[in-house]
């Protein structure tokens, strides 16, 4: 994951070198717990784990130019029984953690983040495909920059759009 990079409207950041700690307290005994992983952000709320409501989040360029959110979550669920220390524990044990406890709810949020590592890491070196209108309601996928797709040019084949001008097979 590279610095900075927006995906998919989304911040992606290189993974934090040490667990993510409360870093700021504000009365004794509480703490509000800053988070900048962004998928560690979605699991916690994703079982409960409310963000404070002032700030929510902080924004900031740093001095090299990067731009980093940081989520500030309560301590703990509105229930009290899941804690935030506990579950950024558990994230950060990442394959342990989901061993040990496959039936608890933040097992299936982080499962959910890893699905969709693998599905971003499958889109990072794939190459996309373009449509043509074939003869007749035909349609032509090939990939683009291939020798197929610059036979296609030459031929003069129309590039389409088959989700929006309604050329893509129909469902029975």
């Amino acid at each position: 994951m590279s610095k900075g990079n927006i995906v998919d409207n989304s911040f992606v950041f290189d993974e934090p070198k040490e667990p993510e700690q409360p870093l700021t307290k504000l009365a004794q005994g509480s703490f509000v717990y800053q988070v900048q992983n962004v998928d560690l952000a979605c699991c916690l709320l994703s079982v409960g784990i409310p963000l404070r409501e002032d700030p929510p989040y902080v924004y900031a360029e740093m001095a090299d130019n990067r731009k980093v959110i940081v989520w500030n979550f309560e301590n703990e669920n509105r229930e009290g029984d899941l804690k935030t220390g506990d579950l950024v524990k558990a994230f950060s044990e990442d394959m342990k953690f989901i061993d040990e406890n496959p039936a608890h709810p933040f097992t299936f949020a982080m499962c959910s983040m890893k699905n969709r590592q693998k599905l971003m890491e499958h889109l990072k070196d794939s190459v996309p495909w373009v449509a043509f209108k074939g003869r007749g309601k035909g349609l032509l996928l090939v990939k683009k920059g291939s020798k197929k797709e610059a036979r296609c040019i030459a031929k003069g084949m129309t590039r389409t759009d088959p989700m929006k001008d309604g050329s893509a097979p129909k469902r029975k």
